[in-house]
């Protein structure tokens, strides 16, 4: 019935925006509008999907990889969840822990979203809540998620910031209390979202020992937005209970394109300026110092005074041509790093300052890179700036890699 938009700037909640707006199957055009006047179209989406449209269930699956499980779901919905001559698209864990949703009503709200920007992340709202109550330091207890419209409540059981359990159960506060004791009876602390104060009456007394209480707000936004703000913080992560359907897979493949064309692009372009920079400096140089000899030469007095001019300006060749020929050619270092480096690898940028060159990047297995350019005698102390990161890009994992070295010119 509604969609909260939350984007969170660098400046923290001073920088942050929240919007509410009506939503539905299709989502209205006004809305759409609104979001686009507040946050533009170019933008990286997280989503987070209202438990009230998404099935969850444990299903026993062959111990296939999660892509292949999804499909198997797919291909027969109706065995796994109460839907007949419908599509489902689905998001399984390793511990057999599947979500699911309607595929209709979700691509129609994909499209409606593609409009303000790429969707990266689509997962359900307990798992974006629990990311946000981590961020926060809660990482262990009972989520409660209810349905201001009086549907099912959502439980789910966390430890050590993971969702250990998650079930949808009536909305009758006493039941669900009792059923909440019996998920996590010895559980410290219990948030509620959106805060109910009968339901939380009854926690309180199915659960004595138990701290209720409501979701921290996010930066610059009510608690209402808390859902947004975990799926926010989600972009990074694994692709854990995730949900994608052919067209959004699509979606995705097509933007990673344009991104790997784009950077193409823009590293052969800083390659050519580097280039003509080099070249620029130098006949800039030399050209300069042909004018000067002209000048002295032109007004030279005395012999002695000509000769000792003269003197200088050779001095000053010589200096400049000894700089020359000790400087790194970048030319020559990135022909020899794009050699030595494994065809999985990627550069997003480099700097050179003197002979000492930095490399920014992605790669499978960053602490090969290392031993790969020790291998040629142009490189020499070659060592990570900073420890490694593992990030996901295009359901693989790589590593984050910054990697200094120190060029030795060739002689």
């Amino acid at each position: 019935r509604h969609l909260r938009a939350l984007r969170v700037g660098s400046g923290g909640a001073a920088a942050s925006e929240a919007m509410e707006v009506e939503w539905g199957t299709p989502p209205p055009e006004e809305s759409i509008q609104a979001l686009r006047e507040r946050f533009g179209s170019g933008n990286v989406l997280a989503v987070a999907l209202d438990m009230s449209v998404v099935f969850v269930k444990r299903v026993e699956l062959p111990p296939l990889p999660a892509e292949e499980r999804r499909h198997m779901i797919a291909m027969d919905p109706s065995r796994y969840f109460p839907v007949r001559d419908e599509a489902l698209v689905a998001g399984v864990r390793e511990d057999d822990l599947v979500v699911a949703a309607r595929e209709g009503p979700f691509d129609t709200w994909m499209d409606a979203l593609d409009r303000l920007g790429s969707v990266e992340r689509v997962e359900p709202a307990p798992a974006s809540l629990i990311r946000h109550l981590a961020h926060g330091g809660a990482r262990d207890g009972l989520v409660v998620l209810t349905d201001p419209a009086g549907g099912e409540v959502t439980l789910a059981r966390v430890a050590d910031g993971r969702m250990e359990a998650l079930r949808k159960v009536p909305s009758d506060p006493r039941e669900l209390a009792e059923l909440a004791s019996t998920m996590a009876p010895h559980a410290d602390a219990c948030v509620l979202v959106a805060w109910q104060e009968e339901l939380a009456d009854e926690l309180r007394t199915r659960l004595p020992s138990t701290s209720v209480g409501p979701a921290p707000h996010p930066p610059g936004a009510p608690e209402s937005f808390a859902v947004a703000h975990g799926a926010l913080l989600g972009l990074d992560d694994g692709a854990d209970l995730t949900l994608r359907s052919t067209s959004l897979e699509g979606r995705l493949q097509a933007a990673r394109r344009r991104r790997a064309v784009l950077h193409g692009a823009g590293l052969a372009a800083a390659l050519v300026l580097l280039g003509w920079s080099a070249d620029h400096r130098r006949e800039a140089a030399v050209q300069a110092l042909e004018e000067r000899i002209a000048t002295v030469e032109a007004e030279a007095g005395p012999v002695l005074e000509l000769r000792s001019q003269a003197q200088a300006v050779a001095d000053e060749l010589g200096l400049l041509a000894r700089e020359a020929s000790e400087r790194s050619n970048p030319l020559e270092v990135l022909l020899a790093v794009t050699q030595l480096l494994p065809p999985e690898a990627h550069l997003n940028h480099f700097t050179a300052i003197g002979d000492e060159w930095e490399l920014n990047g992605l790669a499978r297995d960053a602490a090969r890179l290392i031993p790969l350019l020790e291998q040629s005698d142009l490189f020499a102390d070659v060592r990570f700036r900073t420890a490694t990161t593992r990030v996901r890009v295009a359901n693989e994992f790589f590593e984050n890699f910054s990697l200094v070295f120190r060029h030795v010119p060739s002689t």
